[in-house]
């Protein structure tokens, strides 16, 4: 039985992430890994990069977007 951390559909969906990442404005992926990968806030984050908070959630709402339909066109999201 193949390892489940070294399994083929683990990686292609570790690259369909990376590659979506890649593609975004460093702001945005920025935003996205703070809120999703350190845990911040919005208002959080937005102080610190002197932003309103509301721009940062609309960012935050449309990185998201883009990465479920990126990863829905190649199959991995329902």
């Amino acid at each position: 039985m193949p390892d489940a951390d070294n399994s083929p559909d683990r990686e292609a969906l570790l690259r369909g992430i990376r590659a979506e990442f890649d593609r975004w404005p460093e702001l945005d992926r920025g935003i996205f890994f703070r809120a999703r990968y350190r845990g911040q806030s919005p208002e959080a984050i937005s102080r610190s990069l002197s932003m309103a908070p509301a721009e940062v959630s609309a960012k935050l709402r449309a990185c998201e977007r883009l990465l479920y339909r990126s990863l829905r066109a190649r199959s991995f999201a329902g």
